[in-house]
């Protein structure tokens, strides 16, 4: 058909929709309807052009018209010669029950999907929006973010968001708050320890076993051993006998 762009083509949708027909079939046919046929539908192209057009083989060309045949889309009429009739449908035309012919109205016939394939299907996208909501769970959780930045051995942070997630924490404003606290009373009783970084635990197993519940605030200087008592009254010593001396 002709348009203020030129020659043009629709393509119906029962075409379009159709699972039988390859993207290059359904562009044949709207070659077809938009540059070859007339306002009954009717032209005669040769083969070799439509594939010159298309940039295609002709053997293709051949492949596609016979699925456009099969699927109702177009009707060839031989000619002698090396060119064909062809009649593009717009319709979708169907063989009813007694063997006439009835235009079909509705786009999805043939590919509406089975009962058990809506079941599969239903199957897999329940699947994928669990691990959807897993991932944004993981992915994104601001207020782990708050912790990681203040726990003091940032290791295995993938892990620790995951238990972080199944513990809710992220959720339930009151348990963050229990945890923020706990985590600033372990740093303070890491310190007052004078602990070394590899001596504290991994952000999940402080999660795990619930460290912010612990009871650290007062934390006892730890005990002296007998031999560092000795050095300091050794240093004692020396600092009152020498130490005076310039």
């Amino acid at each position: 058909m002709k348009s203020d762009v030129g020659p043009a083509a629709y393509i119906p949708l029962w075409i379009v929709l159709h699972k039988d027909l390859p993207h290059g079939a359904k562009v044949l046919w709207a070659l077809l309807h938009g540059a070859w046929t007339d306002r009954d539908g009717v032209g005669n192209p040769p083969r070799s052009q439509l594939a010159h057009d298309l940039n295609i083989s002709v053997p293709t060309v051949d492949r596609y018209l016979r699925l456009l045949v099969n699927t109702k889309a177009i009707s060839v009429m031989p000619r002698k010669g090396s060119m064909n009739t062809y009649s593009v449908h717009l319709s979708r035309v169907i063989t009813g029950d007694e063997g006439g012919v009835i235009t079909g109205d509705d786009p999805h016939a043939d590919n509406y999907p089975t009962d058990s394939e809506l079941r599969a299907e239903g199957q897999k996208k329940k699947k994928k929006t669990v691990r959807s909501t897993e991932n944004s769970k993981v992915l994104v959780l601001k207020r782990f973010d708050q912790f990681w930045s203040k726990y003091p051995r940032q290791l295995r942070k993938v892990t620790a968001k995951r238990k972080w997630a199944k513990l809710g924490i992220e959720e339930n404003t009151d348990l963050w708050v229990k945890v923020m606290s706990g985590l600033e009373r372990s740093k303070r009783a890491w310190e007052a320890e004078g602990c070394e970084l590899r001596y504290i635990p991994h952000a999940v197993t402080w999660l795990h076993q619930a460290r912010w519940e612990d009871e650290c605030d007062e934390v006892a200087s730890p005990p002296v051993s007998k031999s560092t008592r000795s050095l300091a009254k050794t240093t004692e010593l020396f600092l009152d006998r020498y130490g005076s001396n310039k």
